[in-house]
This record gives structure tokens, sequence and C-alpha cells, in this order.
């Protein structure tokens, strides 16, 4: 085991051992140490561990699109932007019509396009599968073949 000052454990050792089961690092004490000092830290670490098991639950706190059907698209859709301010539910409207509309060159492909005409969340599922509003914002803003603004009126 290496030796930190005067001879004494290191505090933290690299272990090169790879044996199954066994981890890549290991704490020692320098002796001395009190073993109250030892709980608290063993506390510490456990509290640690316990909080990042539990921040990687299954309820995600950024709403993402669910793109499994049509339906569940939709809907994850609607709930996302619900949950937003007005000025980004816009800008998240604008992205989704954006992307419905990439590679479409004339309005005739519109007029010729039932699907075109009626743009929805369920027709690009498949490209924003699991984004949250920003990245499908921005997803539109990198990928997009037709510039939109909007003015006040």
């Amino acid at each position: 085991m290496p030796r930190g000052r005067g001879g004494q454990p290191a505090p933290l050792v690299h272990n090169p051992d790879t044996t199954p089961g066994r981890g890549a690092f290991e704490i020692t004490f320098q002796r001395g140490t009190s073993s109250m000092l030892k709980k608290s830290l063993a506390a510490v670490f456990m509290a640690v561990l316990l909080a990042s098991c539990a921040s990687s639950g299954s309820s995600p706190s950024v709403p993402r699109i669910d793109a499994t059907t049509t339906a569940t698209a939709e809907a994850s859709y609607k709930a996302m932007h619900a949950r937003l301010p007005q000025q980004k539910q816009l800008q998240l409207m604008l992205a989704m019509l954006s992307i419905n509309m990439i590679g479409v060159n004339s309005a005739h492909e519109v007029a010729g396009n039932p699907d075109l005409q009626s743009p929805s969340i369920g027709r690009i599922k498949d490209v924003v599968a699991g984004m949250s509003a920003d990245e499908i914002i921005a997803y539109a803003a990198e990928h997009s073949t037709v510039r939109m603004e909007v003015t006040p009126q």
C-alpha cells in the first residue's frame, strides 16, 4: 500500500487491481483517526450515494417527447407546451412547424400534400423523439429550410 507523509497510509489510494467486484479506489485512514470521524465520513458517503440514486429516478425534470406512438407524441407535446411560458410556447410551435416543413421547396408541395397542410408533432415524432422543448427549438433553428418571423400586431 502506498504511503503518505511520515510513512502513514495515503488517504486515497489508486488500486490497479481489476479483479471483478473490487473498486478502482479505496479509502484508508491514517492511524489515530477517530472512529467518530470515520462514522461521519461513512454517513456522508452513504447520503451522497442515496441522493444520487434517488435523483436518477424515472420522472424526468424536463418534459421530453415520447414518440412511442402518434398519440403519445401528441400527448407529451401538449404537456410540454402547457408547462412553458407564452413566449417559449410560440417558439416551440414555430419550431414544430419549421421541422414539418424541412425539405419543402414550394407552396405547390404543401398544396399537394395533405400531411403538410396540417403539420403536427405526430408527423415528425421520429425526428424529435426524446427531445426537450429547447432541443426542438435548437434543432429547428439548425436544420430548417424555412424562415419564419412573428411580428407584433
